[in-house]
């Protein structure tokens, strides 16, 4: 049986448990009390923090890699695209819009056999106005629904790439959702 060492009010937590929810599999959670992490949480990973996936001998942290194994490790329902090629082709269409300086991420998810989710972080050009970005988003999702109507939903954030940098550098140094927004560099305007 797999165990899910989980926070309570961790996002990434939350989203391993409601993959292996959705797969219908047999697991045990134990809740981690953020504030007293339990020792043996620091010798299964290094950087201390949940999500931690144990499944017989194997031990696996980050809620991308843990929700990457399950979908591989149990193939129904697909959660995951089959085709890596589907969010390359997606990330493709969101780099070459007017608009968009750079992408700072592109996943994507099944929600259904037929049915994707899309989330992008983009950086937008800082010359656009609010209304030009909201245009910008609905060509962006006209193109990707176009070339792939199997995407259903589409997240669009807009995140610097210097804000995107720190977040990610924050969630990878372990400081927790309070290091989100704790650790974001003031908006300069500039990337």
């Amino acid at each position: 049986m797999m165990t899910l060492y989980s926070g309570t009010t961790d996002p990434f937590s939350h989203q391993c448990r409601i993959v292996l929810h959705e797969k219908g599999m047999d697991f045990q959670i134990i809740d981690v009390d953020l504030d007293h992490k339990p020792e043996d949480l620091a010798v299964m990973n290094p950087y201390n923090t949940v999500p931690v996936l144990v499944e017989r001998d194997l031990i696996l942290h980050e809620a991308n890699i843990i929700n990457e194994y399950i979908d591989e490790r149990f193939p129904h329902p697909q959660l995951m695209p089959a085709d890596p090629a589907t969010r390359e082709g997606i990330a493709e269409i969101a780099r070459a819009e007017a608009g968009v300086d750079g992408l700072n991420d592109c996943r994507t998810m099944h929600f259904g056999p037929n049915e994707i989710l899309v989330a992008l972080s983009l950086d937008f050009r800082n010359d656009l106005s609010a209304g030009d970005v909201e245009d910008t988003v609905a060509r962006l999702e006209h193109r990707i629904r176009a070339a792939y109507p199997q995407a259903g939903r589409i997240y669009v954030e807009a995140q610097s790439f210097a804000s995107h940098a720190a977040v990610r550098q924050a969630v990878i140094a372990g400081g927790g959702a309070g290091a989100l927004v704790r650790d974001l560099p003031p908006p300069t305007g500039q990337r």
